[in-house]
């Protein structure tokens, strides 16, 4: 009878884990791919997002979960930190960017909410990139993002050094291959190990 239970817990465990819930003890709750401080980033909101990039783009930019998720992670500590720094765009500002970056692609029907907000991230990144090219600013937005954080299994472990370490990567990315919209460089950021 013990080795039957041991076996069912066994299963359960491979099955939660396989469908991306959460087993007890370990990271976010089912169907959720990560838990801020400020609230939690549901698989859902993630999936909407990089099927977004992909519809607007023609497939052409298909960011990945881990930094479609790092996105949402970072946002509020990253505009927040834009903000006392006094480097503040109005929506307007990033919404009509965000449509002359998806024209690159030959898009012309309007962002959906879910790309505007990664869209929104990876210039708010952009500008603190440029405004400390060191990328501290950056280092903090990501620990105070960090702070509390809990990740789903699925999505791994956020760190702080993927993400400085991914935007050193885009720094020279935009000045070269993404040289006519560099802040498209930007939305690689990836706090997660592949």
């Amino acid at each position: 009878m013990r080795i039957r239970t041991a076996a069912a817990a066994a299963v359960l465990t491979m099955v939660l884990a396989a469908a991306g819930c959460a087993v007890p003890g370990q990271g976010a709750l089912p169907g959720t791919a990560a838990e801020t401080a400020d609230g939690s980033i549901s698989n859902a909101e993630v999936a909407e997002a990089m099927q977004a990039w992909v519809d607007a783009t023609d497939g052409a930019v298909s960011p990945t979960r881990g930094e479609v998720i790092t996105s949402m992670i970072l946002s509020d500590s990253v505009l927040e930190i834009l903000d006392r720094e006094g480097l503040v765009l109005s929506e307007q500002q990033y919404a009509a960017l965000t449509e002359q970056w998806l024209s690159l692609y030959g898009s012309e029907e309007a962002p959906s909410e879910a790309l505007l907000a990664t869209a929104q991230t990876t210039m708010a990144i952009t500008l603190l990139a440029e405004t400390d090219p060191e990328l501290g600013l950056l280092e903090e937005a990501a620990q105070a993002a960090a702070d509390g954080l809990v990740t789903s299994p699925r999505a791994g472990e956020f760190s702080v050094d993927n993400v400085v370490n991914s935007a050193t990567e885009a720094q020279s990315l935009a000045s070269t291959t993404f040289a006519q919209f560099p802040p498209a460089a930007y939305l690689y950021v990836d706090g997660f190990t592949a």
